[in-house]
């Protein structure tokens, strides 16, 4: 069960995520800073949720992507890839179907 300081701390990350995915350039530092946290205490509130920084930033983007998907919103796979924050169509393809077992124009066809 989550304390009370972890839940407004989730709060805020999400809060800061919803603010900032779309950012190319957001990061773990950005995301550390924006939080009001040096990086070092970041990683160890991360870990104290069990979630690694990195891969929480990637799945919010791929997960935002989903939803997107989901509700039919895209007709190309390379607007929704910079929308939720890649520069890399390509990179976003290859980390899409690792959350999802399925590359994003299946979902696409799916939706339709």
């Amino acid at each position: 069960m989550l304390s009370k300081r972890q839940i407004q701390f989730v709060r805020k990350l999400n809060t800061m995520m919803y603010l900032n995915y779309s950012d190319p350039n957001f990061n773990v530092s950005k995301l550390s800073t924006q939080l009001e946290l040096s990086r070092r205490q970041f990683y160890r509130e991360m870990s104290g949720l069990g979630l690694v920084p990195a891969l929480f930033i990637r799945n919010y983007r791929l997960d935002v992507a989903m939803k997107m998907l989901q509700k039919g919103s895209y007709k190309r796979v390379k607007d929704m890839s910079y929308d939720v924050g890649y520069n890399s169509v390509d990179l976003f393809t290859k980390q899409f179907k690792l959350r999802f077992g399925e590359v994003p124009t299946y979902y696409m066809r799916v939706a339709c």
